[in-house]
């Protein structure tokens, strides 16, 4: 079942996060003024974006990259009346002149590339309509514009944007007056370099706690990602590096990360193959099992050796591992150690608000889409 609406009363974020948790396939159309955007779901999972502000094509981008030749690009192309219209990076994987890996790269910068222009949008109209992805369908498009079979899990593709947007702000914020203002707490606390070094930590900690907290109070978080980067914003004050993981199915895995630094894979995609068995012992599973913070040494199981090769293969002296109950069970739980430098970890108390503050704000997205879902089925 389809529904239609206008982008001031839902934002695309917001039609983005029913559509994923609901598990929705069939094709969003999406208008503004001389402006278009269509996104295909299969299950939730993007398989498909385009918007008339951005023109380039997976085949054109990997031609641009040199990562295939046009001949390639051509030979791959007429496959696909053969191959049933599947899609053009599958064919290219099946002939051996790309692997899994390369392809998915590409393919999640180029819904990266669309999105970034979409997400802008907060006026205009959208339609969603639910249909089968057959080949029928495929033949109303180019079929050579289609990525991956699984498709991509759009809260990744909107939390690394919303991360690179706050990298961003974050440098441009970088000032004299911040500077002055680091150098009235040294004045104002006075003693040694340590204890004011000290004092000045807690302080940003407490402020940091104090921003988030009214942030999600006072306006809409319109998407799980933006949540996401609240709380590993405010982790990045307690700990050198953190890892967020989400249930899904019968798995926790990787959906953000800071500080992560591993040879070989860039950090956000190594974290984001991370999967661990919601029902082996490891100290996540022992947090989600109890739904209460972890706090201490790292036991020797299989899957905490896991964890520790996949976030570089060190063993901290301690870790801090903390939940986000929703409804009664836990959707999340955040990770965090001070590896490399291994330090004490500080207090936690401000981080377990938080992450409780972050389960009602669920709980009450949750709410409005349930109600949003009735409103509609009764007109």
């Amino acid at each position: 079942m389809g529904f239609v609406g206008r982008l001031e009363d839902l934002g695309i974020s917001d039609i983005f996060q029913i559509l994923a948790l609901g598990k929705r396939t069939g094709k969003l159309t999406l208008t503004k003024r001389n402006e278009q955007g269509l996104v295909v779901f299969r299950n939730g999972a993007i398989v498909f974006c385009q918007t008339n502000a951005v023109h380039e094509t997976l085949g054109s981008i990997l031609v641009n990259r040199h990562l295939i030749d046009e001949a390639t690009l051509l030979a791959a192309l007429d496959r696909q009346p053969a191959d049933q219209d599947r899609p053009l990076g599958s064919i290219l994987v099946e002939m051996g002149v790309m692997d899994e890996q390369t392809l998915h790269s590409v393919a999640y910068e180029q819904v990266k590339a669309v999105l970034s222009v979409l997400l802008t949008w907060d006026s205009g109209v959208f339609q969603f309509e639910t249909v089968e992805i057959d080949e029928t369908f495929r033949a109303a498009f180019d079929a050579s514009e289609f990525l991956v079979e699984e498709g991509l899990r759009p809260e990744e593709v909107i939390l690394d944007l919303l991360t690179q947007q706050a990298r961003t702000a974050a440098t441009l914020a970088v000032s004299g007056t911040d500077l002055e203002a680091v150098e009235e707490i040294d004045l104002e606390e006075g003693g040694g370099e340590s204890a004011a070094g000290g004092r000045r930590s807690r302080a940003r900690g407490f402020a940091s706690l104090k921003g988030i907290m009214t942030e999600l109070r006072n306006r809409p978080v319109t998407f799980t990602g933006e949540l996401t980067l609240m709380l590993l914003r405010y982790t990045a004050e307690l700990v050198n590096r953190s890892v967020l993981l989400a249930i899904r199915g019968d798995n926790l895995v990787g959906i953000g990360q800071f500080g992560i630094e591993v040879d070989g894979a860039p950090a956000d995609q190594r974290v984001r193959n991370m999967k661990i068995p919601v029902a082996e012992p490891s100290v996540l599973t022992e947090v989600i099992m109890r739904r209460e913070p972890y706090r201490g040494r790292l036991a020797r199981t299989p899957w905490n050796t896991y964890l520790i090769q996949q976030l570089g293969g060190m063993v901290p002296r301690e870790v801090v591992a903390v939940p986000i109950v929703v409804e009664g069970s836990v959707v999340a739980v955040i990770y965090g150690d001070n590896l490399p430098d291994d330090t004490p970890i500080g207090p936690t108390e401000g981080l377990e608000l938080l992450m409780i503050e972050a389960g009602l704000i669920i709980e009450k997205h949750r709410l409005e889409a349930r109600l949003r879902e009735a409103r509609r089925l009764r007109i």
